[in-house]
């Protein structure tokens, strides 16, 4: 692979190989190996780093690695370069050193050459060389740091880009969502009216408000009392097994709108008001379309009729009925059977 600033992977690579084999050598130098401790423990971090640098260059698209700052990759670059340069001046050197120590003296020389491995390497020259490394290494340290803090700053950068774009995507969502709602309780009201039931559909089509002799406090829709008999049937439904069922089916009660203090249900028994005796059912309707409107409060009442026996003379066993009706007493509305008696 290679990377957008003049350098491939492989370079790196073979700085750390280059590393590990003069750490690896300089183990195999029995007797002394403990002299060169301290460069083996560099050259072995040295050779970590460096795969850190391969490992970041290989996992990271290109997009990634163009985003590292330029002065900081160079200054990678040129730490590399002299790395690879000192070790190989180092390899050099303990080659040519070699071969002076088997060359020399003869075959005294060959013969101690096992004894004296460890002296393959000069130890002036390993010193110097953990010194310039050393230095190289940290600068390493430090410029991986730097380019982590960087990538980490332009990770941040971004996720806060990312949460800004959901945030605003969110509020889109949200705003959709209010419109949405909208149009469903838009649908939801006008629902009602498209299937036929307009008392829920406006305000003109609203409830009718009914308190009944049982104190019972009831919303109703208005097309159920446009019609008496349309309004007669919900209020058998309504006093099914309750008190005064029996009256509401025999048309005993009224009711009274509030609002213009005027009765809109007459009872059977009942004048009209308009003064022409007992309404008829169409006469009923035409009242409760005349007075019955969206929005009305209307209260209902028991009425009881009592027929009264007459008598002509004191001793005239025959007699006249008439009608007349008696308010309780106590609450005003439940109007109860009684008798008034004439006085002899």
């Amino acid at each position: 692979m290679v990377v957008p600033f003049g350098i491939s992977v492989g370079d790196f690579i073979a700085v750390g190989k280059l590393a590990l084999e003069i750490a690896t050598a300089l183990s195999d130098c029995r007797g002394a190996a403990a002299d060169y401790k301290g460069l083996i423990d560099l050259l072995k971090s040295l050779e970590i780093s460096l795969n850190s640098i391969t490992n970041f260059l290989s996992s990271s698209s290109l997009g990634e690695t163009s985003n590292v700052d330029q002065a900081f990759m160079n200054g990678v670059l040129f730490h590399a370069g002299r790395c690879h340069t000192l070790l190989s001046q180092f390899k050099l050197d303990s080659r040519k050193y070699t071969e002076r120590l088997i060359n020399g003296q003869g075959n005294k020389a060959q013969k101690t050459f096992r004894k004296l491995k460890w002296s393959l390497y000069s130890t002036e020259d390993a010193r110097k060389l953990q010194q310039r490394l050393s230095l190289h290494l940290e600068a390493f340290d430090r410029y991986l740091l730097a380019v982590n803090i960087q990538l980490g700053a332009q990770s941040s950068h971004q996720e806060a880009q990312s949460t800004q774009r959901l945030q605003g995507q969110i509020g889109h969502f949200s705003s959709t969502l209010t419109e949405i709602v909208q149009i469903v309780q838009t649908i939801q009201l006008n629902m009602p009216k498209c299937l036929g039931y307009p008392w829920e559909a406006d305000v003109a089509s609203s409830h009718v408000y009914l308190q009944d002799v049982l104190g019972r406090s009831t919303i109703l829709p208005a097309v159920l009392c446009r019609t008496f008999n349309t309004f007669h049937d919900t209020l058998k439904i309504m006093f099914s097994d309750h008190p005064g069922f029996k009256e509401v089916v025999r048309g005993d009660f009224e009711i009274i709108d509030e609002t213009i203090g005027l009765p809109i249900f007459l009872g059977r028994a009942l004048p009209t008001i308009l003064g022409r005796g007992i309404a008829s059912a169409r006469e009923q309707d035409s009242l409760t379309r005349e007075w019955v409107k969206p929005g009305s409060r209307l209260s209902m009442s028991i009425v009881n009729t009592v027929l009264v026996r007459q008598r002509s003379t004191p001793m005239d066993s025959s007699s006249d009925f008439f009608q007349t009706d008696e308010e309780c007493p106590n609450c005003g509305r439940f109007q109860t059977v009684g008798r008034r008696l004439n006085k002899w």
